[in-house]
């Protein structure tokens, strides 16, 4: 029995599964980021909305790779329905928003490239394991269910029966379609239930807001030139005012009334926004109310619950409810909270406070870093130089954990550190130069014990226990290879020496010695799947216009290309199976749309998922949904995917079993977005809007 005929048989639904990614900022969270992350979740959300859910954590790969201290945690579903809400709780969530990291969403079909861990599943009893393997997500959960701040959507009852009344389930309903008001053209989405629209002109434009009902908002009269300044931009406060940003700012109500204008605007979160029409700051809710007068030299947006106003040498810690927390005098500068604390200084020396305005560290230190796992990385030097100055790290309390003597010091979680040396080059891209730097690291515990040997400059994704890594020698000698769960190399794939000139002009890199680092080591050395990885450089460093495939003793195990599907004869000595020939006429009529890096057929697989539907895989690991019948735009959203019909080129939309749910009618489609999305048909505009069924109830 197939995985699908078992699902089918046991109820379970069936589509592509999507993966909402949350981003944490890992300096933002204390103690345990893993635990922090999911704490955090947990009670920023109703457990209702998780169920049916598969969670996975771990750090980031451009974290892996030195390039971000990221976070992430993958909330899977099969549909993304279920993923806007979520999103939408979170957003709402102060305590998220605080430790979100700067792109906080994104939702991608698959279990997405990201390198994480499965952590479990959330079911109608909270959060499940198998094998009783270690869980963070199962670990964080019990802790809070036994401290009373979350419950199990079910709650065990002694019948034979759980009441399962309260668990979420989405259905999809029939398809509306509204006309745009007269005279608007839609332009973009504008939060989850909004659109910007334009009066079309070419000469003259204006521009407006219109809702998901057609209304309009805001009137069609902000007249703006993109070519002086650049799209006009709107922004969705809360979900109870809409910012207009053009030649200053503009506040109105979601009736269309304006609440107020000013030359600067600061959204610091919790309906508070700064606003200033000088140069000092007052603080105001976003329904226009007053907190305080204009007075602020600099006010930062909330962190960790409280948002920093500074007044001359006074500063003040304003709660999310708008009260004052706490008044502090003889502050000469003062950073936003991070991860619990705000670091100041007086005079030339620097400090930090918590949240409640207590001292954590004295100003007694000549530099800080912002704190990270409740520790500071400290200089002696009152402005540090890379690669001449030294680091160490400070507890609070003042507290030497690790003492001042290394490079270019970065904490990566409580336990563990980075240090090394920073790489500067130079590089020519689209007739553009580019300066960039590469720390060239080992990784240490506190103690100072060398985990990772100095040297190490890329670390790829984990991939059935191997991972990619780049070693830096000199900017004529890198080696890549695979290095093991322990850090321990296992092979060298390429011993790359200086690339020629003319391929470093071809790849569009200016100096040649540079090349190595402008390109994501998973790009050059993918995650191993199935036994096997695939590389874009041959074994001395030259890049490979097919590219190679190896095994996991690093040996090339590439076969004859596959002919093209022209030769007739030649297919069928490949296969003579009619989903194989199906496939290839599939590719054939898409050209290398879905391939990369050229070659007779590049991709690695294309296999039928339902009915008409199919899924090609690129050899990058890119992954494209196509109708062999039509055209269709890669991915699902709100179950459905936008296709168009190769005879008639008009657009419609399709689920996930290949039914047409809007026939192909209109001239152009988008995707959905939160179950609303807008068409073309002639000269006249639509808002297609999906109904959504909640436990039962109808909504919009």
């Amino acid at each position: 029995m197939t995985e699908r005929e078992y699902n089918i048989e046991q109820g379970y639904p069936q589509g592509v599964q999507r993966t909402l990614y949350l981003r944490f900022d890992i300096e933002k969270l204390s103690g345990s980021y893993g635990a922090d992350s999911y704490r955090i979740l947990f009670t920023s959300i109703p457990s209702t909305l998780l169920v049916g859910s598969i969670l996975r954590m771990g750090d980031s790969a451009d974290t892996l790779a030195g390039r971000e201290n990221v976070n992430i945690v993958g909330i899977t579903m099969i549909d993304n329905g279920q993923l806007n809400m979520i999103q939408e709780q979170l957003t709402a969530s102060t305590e998220f928003m605080a430790a979100a990291n700067a792109r906080p969403f994104s939702i991608e079909r698959g279990l997405g490239q990201e390198p994480l861990v499965l952590d479990g599943t959330f079911t109608a009893f909270g959060v499940e394991v198998q094998d009783d393997n270690f869980s963070w997500a199962k670990s964080v959960w019990d802790e809070l269910k036994e401290a009373g701040k979350v419950t199990d959507p079910v709650i065990p009852s002694d019948s034979q029966e759980a009441d399962v009344s309260n668990i979420l389930y989405v259905k999809y309903g029939s398809i509306q379609e509204i006309p745009f008001p007269e005279g608007t053209k839609p332009l973009q989405f504008l939060d989850a239930n909004y659109f910007v629209v334009t009066n079309g002109k070419l000469i003259g434009t204006r521009y407006g807001v219109v809702d998901v009902n057609g209304m309009i908002v805001l009137p069609v009269i902000q007249k703006h030139s993109e070519a002086m300044f650049g799209p006009i931009k709107y922004e969705v406060l809360n979900e109870k005012a809409i910012l207009l940003e053009s030649k200053g700012f503009t506040l109105y109500s979601l009736t269309g009334s304006p609440i107020l204008s000013c030359k600067k605007l600061v959204n610091l979160g919790s309906d508070l926004l700064a606003i200033s029409n000088g140069k000092k700051f007052a603080i105001a809710r976003v329904n226009g109310s007053m907190i305080s007068n204009e007075e602020f030299d600099i006010v930062h947006p909330f962190s960790d619950g409280i948002a920093v106003a500074k007044k001359g040498d006074m500063v003040f810690g304003y709660s999310t409810d708008g009260t004052i927390a706490f008044t502090l005098t003889g502050i000469d500068e003062i950073r936003g909270y991070s991860n619990g604390y705000a670091v100041f200084k007086q005079g030339k020396k620097w400090g930090a406070i918590d949240t409640k305005g207590n001292i954590a560290l004295e100003a007694k230190w000549n530099w800080l870093r912002d704190s990270a796992f409740g520790a500071f990385v400290f200089s002696e030097s009152p402005n540090p130089q890379m690669n001449s100055d030294l680091f160490g790290l400070v507890g609070v309390g003042d507290r030497i954990i690790m003492p001042c003597k290394y490079h270019n010091l970065e904490q990566i979680d409580g336990n563990l550190l980075k240090h090394g040396t920073m790489i500067f080059y130079q590089y020519t891209m689209d007739n553009k130069r580019y300066a960039k730097s590469l720390l060239t690291f080992a990784i240490i515990d506190l103690k100072g014990n060398e985990i990772i040997p100095q040297g190490m400059a890329l670390i790829g994704e984990e991939g059935e226990g191997l991972r990619a890594y780049a070693k830096y020698y000199s900017d004529t000698h890198v080696k890549f290879g695979y290095m093991d769960k322990d850090w321990k190399s296992v092979f060298v794939a390429s011993n790359a020496g200086k690339i020629p000139v003319r391929d470093a002009f071809k790849h569009g890199i200016g100096e040649a010695k540079s090349y190595l680092f402008e390109y994501d080591i998973n790009d050059l050395f993918s995650p191993f799947s199935n036994g096997k990885a695939w590389t874009r450089l041959s074994r001395d460093g030259r890049f490979l216009k097919e590219g190679r495939w190896i095994d996991k003793d690093g040996q090339d195990t590439t076969g004859a290309p596959i002919p093209p599907l022209g030769n007739t004869q030649k297919m069928a000595e490949i296969s003579n199976s009619p989903d194989e020939i199906k496939a290839r006429e599939v590719l054939e009529r898409l050209g290398n749309r879905f391939t990369t890096e050229g070659g007779w057929f590049p991709h690695k697989s294309c296999k039928r998922i339902v009915g008409d539907l199919w899924e090609i895989e690129a050899r990058d690991g890119k992954k494209s949904l196509v109708f062999s019948q039509m055209e269709s735009l890669s991915g699902f959203a709100c179950g459905l995917i936008a296709i168009k019909d190769l005879s008639t080129r008009k657009w419609g939309f399709a689920d996930h079993y290949g039914n047409l749910i809007v026939p192909p009618k209109y001239d152009y489609v988008k995707p959905f977005n939160n179950n609303r999305t807008f068409a073309r048909l002639g000269e006249k505009h639509f808002i297609i809007k999906r109904e959504v069924v909640i436990n039962g109830n109808t909504e919009a």
